[in-house]
């Protein structure tokens, strides 16, 4: 059994799924070529350090008033800029290789193995940027302004909040591509809201857009509405602050100790989160790390990888639970190659199969108790009395 595999298995389910309803997942020739893109910048950076390395270690061992530290220091600069550009040609060349395997469709398991992986890493890309549906409590910052022709949509958002109703239909337009890197959510943890109140006709399941959105910050219990501006204040710490002026403690579980070194201007943030570059900052009085836990090197979300992570290793948990049970299914009821197939998994539970033997398993995560049951026929199932 690998219960690993078969959650794999139904996350690429589920995106094949996602794909039928309008959601755009690179191919895996966009992936190679992607991939070859990103390793063609690094060899031109990594030739320009090492020219640069090379001009400072000629400079420094020609001049007589440098000390032998001084050139020792400046040979191992360019002795490692040198590598380090070897090793990005190297990376090019295998880049290189990858992607015309694939355009002839040559691919290998690994190849395949390699680009499901990415899909699943986009799918909880995706899942980063909605807003899961649960009955929040709604705040206002104390400088939130509803104009007059907003006043319905925003009545309209602060009820289905209150209610846990889904917001995905006001979400962004880039929601579909899941490659889209939303660094305002990855970083600030805040997302915007569409105030339209009639089905956008370009874009199935959303309302339509309007000049302005309504910027809110969610977390698993509150909902803060920041303020109604138009689009485009993507990198504006300003929001934070108003949070920060409204409700002093919603910033907390984000504080760091000391002061960010140096200190980024938000210029300089935006040309680091466009790089996949993570930076602590200054909110008020206050040093935070991103609320939206940054981004990976791939420009993903690093909560989705780390939800990602969190799900394979209690999927792995489980697997190890359940053959904890092995041995007393096979003494007890003499079932022999005892092979579970993990068929279900949500927040609640989980269900296992065994096609062979006729057993299933039922996980229950609240209560950490599992049961084994013996499927007789389509309607009938006798609970197996097993203990560990």
């Amino acid at each position: 059994m690998n219960f690993v595999d078969d959650y794999n298995k139904m996350i690429i389910q589920e995106i094949d799924r996602l794909k039928t309803q309008n959601f755009i997942f690179p191919t895996h020739e966009e992936y190679r070529l992607k991939i070859f893109n990103d390793a063609q910048k690094r060899v031109s950076s990594a030739q320009e350090m090492q020219e640069k390395a090379k001009n400072n270690f000629e400079t420094i061992s020609q001049d007589a008033s440098k000390s032998a530290e001084d050139k020792t220091y400046a040979e191992e600069t360019f002795n490692s800029a040198t590598e380090n550009l070897s090793d990005a040609q190297g990376n090019l060349s295998t880049a290189q290789q990858n992607l015309d395997l694939v355009r002839q469709g040559n691919i290998s398991s690994s190849l395949q193995n390699d680009y499901e992986d990415y899909l699943i890493n986009l799918y909880f890309n995706i899942k980063a940027k909605t807003i899961p549906p649960v009955k929040r409590t709604v705040h206002k910052c104390t400088s939130f302004v509803v104009p007059p022709q907003y006043q319905e949509a925003v009545a309209t958002i602060e009820t289905a909040i209150s209610n846990g109703e889904d917001l995905f239909p006001r979400l962004s337009r880039q929601i579909f591509k899941a490659d889209f890197k939303d660094m305002m959510m990855f970083d600030f943890g805040i997302t915007h809201l569409h105030l339209g109140m009639t089905p956008d006709q370009n874009h199935a399941g959303l309302v339509q857009g309007g000049s302005d959105v309504l910027y809110a910050m969610f977390t698993p219990t509150d909902a803060y509405l920041i303020k109604i501006g138009p689009h485009g204040l993507w990198n504006d710490r300003q929001l934070l602050i108003d949070i920060d002026n409204s409700f002093p403690n919603a910033l907390d579980p984000y504080k760091t100790f000391g002061r960010p070194e140096p200190e980024y201007s938000d210029d300089d943030r935006l040309m680091l989160k466009k790089e996949n570059i993570n930076t602590s900052f200054m909110v008020n009085n206050k040093h935070i790390m991103p609320p939206g836990m940054g981004m990976n090197a791939a420009g993903t979300s690093m909560q989705a990888t780390m939800q990602l992570c969190f799900m394979r290793k209690n999927v792995q948990r489980l697997q190890n639970f359940v053959k904890l049970y092995e041995t007393p299914l096979k003494e007890k009821y003499q079932f022999s190659n005892i092979d579970f197939q993990l068929n279900c998994i949500s927040p609640q539970g989980a269900i296992g199969y065994d096609c062979k033997n006729n057993i299933q398993f039922t996980y229950d995560y609240q209560t950490d108790e599992i049961c084994f049951l013996k499927k007789e026929d389509d309607n009938h199932y006798t609970l197996l009395d097993l203990q560990i």
